[in-house]
């Protein structure tokens, strides 16, 4: 039977058997779990800065001049995308991420209109050994910005306001959202949680 994965694909799974056409995921492997928490913390993209290894894509240290803030959401309201962009001479990723702001006073609209440029760090269902795939940074090269918005006040399921953070159409992201992790879980939520103070 033809395999249809190369061996940089095994890397994902190292413990795991090569997986073949036709097969299920073999014993062993463990299958992601989905989703990520509802609630997003954005920081203004100038004034953010991390210490970022290209060997391990794995995110060590994140400072912010200015504190960050978290953008609640409910259940499943969060919803990010990394889509793969075939280029002519090199390949890069397209991010976004659909919100919803469920708050629609003047404040709030007024941020909205008045557009951004952020960093989001999302919490992912799958923590991974020790917490090491809890925490990813997205749009940490290029930033993020508010598109698509759109207030539908008779929407059944919100009347808030939908819009999606992504990247530009002509700036791309380098690489997929990146690993923030610093020796476990425990560690690497303290330095989540002092981006916001």
């Amino acid at each position: 039977m033809k395999k249809i994965f190369t061996t940089a694909a095994r890397q994902l799974s190292p413990a795991c058997a090569l997986i073949t056409s036709g097969q299920t995921i073999p014993a062993g492997c463990v299958v992601p779990v989905r989703g990520v928490s509802p609630d997003v913390i954005l920081i203004n993209y100038d004034d953010y800065t991390d210490n970022y290894s290209s060997s391990t894509n794995i995110i060590t240290t994140i400072t912010a001049a200015n504190p960050g803030f978290t953008w609640e959401g409910l259940k499943t309201s969060t919803k990010p995308v990394a889509t793969k962009k075939e280029g002519t001479y090199e390949d890069s990723f397209e991010l976004s991420i659909q919100m919803v702001s469920f708050s629609v006073t003047a404040a709030i609209r007024k941020q909205l209109q008045a557009g951004v440029k952020v960093v989001a760090l999302l919490k992912h269902n799958e923590k991974g050994a020790s917490g090491a795939t809890k925490w990813n940074a997205w749009g940490r090269d290029t930033g993020l910005y508010i598109r698509d918005l759109v207030w539908d006040l008779n929407s059944p399921d919100t009347g808030g306001i939908t819009f999606t953070l992504k990247t530009l159409d002509d700036q791309p992201s380098a690489t997929l959202p990146v690993t923030v992790f610093i020796t476990d879980e425990a560690t690497t939520d303290t330095l989540i949680a002092g981006l916001l103070t």
